[in-house]
């Protein structure tokens, strides 16, 4: 029995989340129909892929060979498909897009309308993926650009920022009659804290800003959804942190508070592969650079 091309899709992404939500969420499908294809693949391979227990998720030794060969899979097989495509005629450029769950209210989906508009042949592929390791999906060719915040240097990247967002302190409503004043990063000194999950770049770029100021927090926990958060929040588990575009989500009970500009101001960026000039590719980066008024390219 042969391996179906979504399952090993799918099984790619879990590979990368290690998280069974997560990578549910990104394939567009429920946990369940997840862990099915999953258990299937290893029934059709012969040996488990995945170890698994209430806390964790992690690649067997014959995971890690099937996830470092999966890419070029995919990857040959959508060559295959273009290859017949142009000798039937049709010929259309393609252009994979990654972004994080920030993204929501920046210019990205503006600048997305905008190229749909002025590339019509080009089909255009737009997933959720998370911030963590995108540098490695960039380099694996897993995606052609992606919306991040905050992305490490590196030396075979490109960066455009195209928003600097202000960062909210989430906080019960309770706690906030007892402030005077604009909050500080120093505030937060011995307080319960919640940040999101590890890897996450907007975790860990207020988890650095509040270090920086010599504040020492409880961390309570480590949640991978703005919502889960919130919701923890709400019944006084600690304080939370959103970006600015998100803080209307905050259900009553809970109040957002601006933080100390600008130490509490993400870059939110458009990266890309240096040295790709692809013309689909070149005219997504313009648009960018004109919605963040930075002009054209020279």
């Amino acid at each position: 029995m042969l391996l179906e091309l979504r399952s090993l899709n799918n099984f790619r992404i879990l590979a990368r989340e290690l998280h069974f939500g997560n990578a549910a969420r990104i394939a567009g499908i429920s946990q369940s129909s997840l862990s099915e294809q999953i258990k299937r693949m290893e029934d059709v391979i012969g040996v488990p892929l995945f170890t698994r227990d209430r806390h964790s998720v992690a690649l067997t030794a014959p995971g890690l060979v099937l996830m470092r060969s999966a890419t070029e899979l995919l990857l040959h097989h959508e060559k295959v498909l273009e290859a017949t495509r142009r000798a039937g005629g049709i010929s259309q450029s393609r252009l994979v897009i990654g972004y994080s769950s920030m993204a929501m209210n920046t210019p990205m989906p503006a600048i997305l309308h905008a190229f749909q508009i002025n590339m019509r042949d080009t089909k255009l592929t737009v997933q959720q993926q998370s911030s963590a390791g995108s540098e490695r999906l960039l380099m694996d060719r897993e995606f052609d650009c992606l919306f991040v915040p905050a992305p490490e240097d590196h030396p075979e990247i490109e960066t455009l920022t195209i928003l600097n967002e202000p960062i909210h302190a989430c906080l019960p409503a309770w706690q906030v009659d007892r402030l005077h004043g604009p909050v500080e990063a120093g505030d937060f000194a011995g307080q319960d804290v919640i940040f999101p999950e590890l890897g996450s770049r907007f975790g860990s770029f207020v988890e650095a800003r509040i270090a920086e100021s010599g504040a020492e927090v409880r961390v309570t926990g480590r949640v991978s959804r703005p919502s889960v958060m919130l919701t923890q929040v709400a019944t006084g588990a600690g304080i939370g942190f959103l970006p600015n575009s998100m803080r209307n989500m905050a259900p009553e009970g809970v109040v957002t508070i601006p933080l100390p500009q600008p130490a509490f101001r993400i870059p939110f960026c458009l990266v890309w592969r240096r040295g790709e000039d692809a013309s689909p590719l070149k005219e997504l980066i313009s648009l960018a650079r004109q919605t963040a008024g930075l002009g054209d390219l020279a």
